[in-house]
């Protein structure tokens, strides 16, 4: 995360590494507190599972964000460019996912 955010804020990287490790480190002191009163409430059963719960929620919406990248990146979502005499047929389109099975089809039907 360090190398990205130096490659963004050149001219700027430690003060956005120190406010990238402030947080960090707020956020670590807060769930430490938060954890240990969970955990004296609630067991560690229950605990680590809501930890894995919100574990898996991040992992789906991460993986979500990186199709959607790829697709946009492949060509596969694209957005139909508004056309200036007849505008209320602009409408979103996504292509299929392989072109190449998508003419197989259009050539065996």
């Amino acid at each position: 995360m360090h190398s990205y955010l130096s490659s963004l804020k050149q001219s700027e990287a430690g003060a956005a590494i120190a406010a990238s490790e402030t947080t960090i480190n707020m956020a670590a002191g807060i769930m430490i507190m938060v954890s240990a009163v969970a955990v004296e409430a609630i067991g560690f059963g229950y605990f680590f599972t809501i930890l894995a719960t919100l574990n898996a929620a991040a992992m789906l919406y991460s993986f979500d964000a990186i199709v959607a990248k790829r697709r946009a990146a492949d060509g596969l979502q694209t957005l139909d460019v508004p056309d200036v005499e007849n505008t209320h047929t602009s409408t979103t389109l996504v292509r299929a996912c392989c072109s190449a099975s998508a003419a197989n089809v259009m050539t065996t039907s």
